[in-house]
């Protein structure tokens, strides 16, 4: 089963949570609801795309940006 890519909604925070409900959805209909290491949730899917560092100052590190934000 094909999961639908959401259209953009112009605010970077909606297009974030849909991207990660999309995210969730596949890996849900490709590993089932129990997954390999456990529930699949939004928020383990945001955690592990994002290696932990969701809410970390200065992640993502973007090209012309320091280090420290």
């Amino acid at each position: 089963m094909d999961v639908r890519i959401p259209d953009g909604s112009g605010c970077g925070r909606r297009d974030a949570l849909a991207a990660v409900e999309a995210a969730t959805a596949a890996i849900t209909s490709r590993f089932g609801a129990a997954g390999l290491l456990g529930v699949v949730t939004p928020v383990r899917v945001a955690v592990a795309a994002s290696s932990g560092r969701l809410l970390a100052p200065g992640w993502p590190w973007s090209p012309g940006r320091s280090e420290a934000g």
